[in-house]
């Protein structure tokens, strides 16, 4: 893991999400903020095949460059194609995402009631009448512009979590390793000469371990030996392999050094 103290940012002037270059060189990626004038309206449609339906498309259409490379990958959430609602609103959205030509974010707003049974023309007109009232309600480039930010910023996220993990895994892994080569490059005499005790104190503890493991087994075939009644069969070969046999009895530790 290198340090460096320079920050870049790569953003473009017409970027919409950047990268920024931070500590350890990683790379950190920041989102402008849209624009109403970066999204195009295509118009409203009306069907009225058996029930009023209503639709707005709404895109916002980046070139691949406003982009960092290899930012842009399609989530699973955009290939589904269901309608999610508005909030206070019988009207739906549906967002779709096309990376084929640049990058497209396409939300198309819904909003559609049956004529059921209904046949008079008046019956009829009074469903679309209130579907329209409806759907005027709403801003759809104003509506665009936050679905779509908030597309991105999971976009952001998501791939700023890389971050999280990498770090996580440095100091979990590599943190110690790395910082004692930096200190042993440095010649820091204290870290040295700690060290150097580390390993004496090491010997000196597995010395004591050794002998008292020692005394434990001459204990333990003492205190057998006091009883002249024969080991049970089926244990025997226990006894000779773990006391017999053994070096000593060590202690069992569930965190092993």
């Amino acid at each position: 893991m290198t340090t460096t103290t320079n920050t870049t940012n790569t953003a473009s002037t017409n970027a919409i999400v950047y990268s920024v270059e931070r500590k350890f060189s990683d790379v950190e990626y920041l989102m402008n903020e849209l624009t109403d004038n970066m999204f195009e309206g295509m118009g409203r449609t009306q069907f009225d095949e058996g029930e009023c339906l209503v639709q707005q498309h709404v895109m916002l259409k980046a070139s691949s460059d406003q982009f960092p490379e290899g930012f842009i990958k399609v989530p699973s959430r955009f290939d589904r194609g269901y309608f999610r609602d508005i909030a206070n609103s019988k009207v739906q959205f549906r967002v779709t995402l096309d990376v084929s030509d640049g990058v497209n974010f396409l939300v198309t707003f819904s909003h559609r009631e049956s004529y059921g049974r209904k046949k008079s023309e008046s019956s009829i007109q009074a469903i679309k009448d209130s579907v329209n009232a409806e759907f005027d309600k709403h801003n759809y480039v104003e509506l665009t512009k936050s679905i779509v930010t908030d597309e991105i910023k999971k976009m952001v996220v998501e791939k700023n979590s890389e971050l999280v993990s990498r770090a996580e895994y440095f100091f979990e892994n590599n943190a110690v390793t790395h910082a004692d080569d930096l200190l042993t490059e440095d010649n820091n005499r204290e870290f040295l000469f700690l060290s150097e005790q580390a390993v004496t104190l090491k010997k000196m503890l597995n010395d004591i371990e050794v002998q008292q493991s020692k005394l434990r087994k001459e204990r333990l075939i003492e205190e057998c030996n006091k009883d002249d009644r024969e080991i049970p069969d089926v244990i025997k070969p226990l006894f000779q392999k773990a006391l017999f046999d053994a070096v000593g009895i060590v202690k069992k530790s569930l965190f092993r050094r």
